[in-house]
């Protein structure tokens, strides 16, 4: 999903490989985690149009785009499936550490004031205590979805 030219890499991905290796690839198709995010944005700046993330082109939302790049990567045998494979955080508060200190959502806020910043960790709480009442200090399960490839090497 994020390299800057990716049929290259699956070119020398299968230039690696012997003549019918599998290879396996995953992306993910809906994030649960980022609408979360985004709902925590908008409180955040004041913006209800504040745009959601947009850290990949959106053609890799369906799965076709995997099937084409394979394809002229050098697969075939391709099948892709859909699952649905929650993200599992401990707590609410270990959700808000791993993904505000992730590179990409540093890359989403970078324009935000630090007013907003500091703001920002007070309303992904409000989000996630409207989305999880019961969870109290407890595991949360987020929905999320996921496009799994199996191909060969032709």
């Amino acid at each position: 999903m994020f390299p800057d030219d990716t049929t290259k890499v699956l070119e020398r991905l299968s230039a690696a490989l012997v003549p019918g290796a599998p290879v396996s690839f995953s992306f993910w198709k809906e994030s649960g985690m980022w609408i979360l995010m985004h709902k925590a944005a908008i409180l955040a700046t004041s913006d209800p149009t504040f745009p959601p993330p947009k850290f990949y082109h959106p053609k890799w939302l369906h799965s076709e785009t995997l099937v084409s790049y394979l394809e002229r990567g050098g697969f075939k045998d391709i099948k892709i499936s859909e699952h649905s494979h929650p993200w599992i955080a401990q707590s609410k508060t270990a959700f808000g550490k791993s993904i505000s200190s992730t590179p990409l959502w540093t890359a989403y806020t970078k324009d935000w004031t630090a007013e907003q910043k500091e703001k920002y960790h007070d309303c992904l709480f409000e989000v996630l205590d409207e989305s999880y009442p019961e969870a109290e200090h407890g595991p949360i399960e987020i929905p999320m979805t996921a496009y799994i490839g199996v191909a060969r090497k032709a």
